[in-house]
């Protein structure tokens, strides 16, 4: 995808115990825990507000910070 659709935004949610918004992997991760997993309107104002503030880079230029993120899974 870097060379083929490198202006393309690429992000990464991990769903444990937990769901962490990795996002583009430029910036600092989003963490949603406890009882905001059972709240619907905590979920969707995180995920929109995580969306565009954890995916604001193209792929050219996280390709590596998301590939070592993914490695440390």
């Amino acid at each position: 995808m870097k060379e083929n659709h490198k202006d393309r935004k690429v992000g990464l949610v991990t769903f444990t115990d937990n769901v962490e918004i990795i996002g583009d992997g430029s910036g600092k991760s989003l963490k949603l825990v406890g009882s905001d997993l059972d709240d619907y309107n905590v979920i969707l104002k995180n995920s929109v507000a995580g969306a565009g503030s954890q995916m604001k880079k193209p792929i050219s230029k996280t390709h590596d910070s998301l590939r070592d993120k993914v490695k440390k899974l």
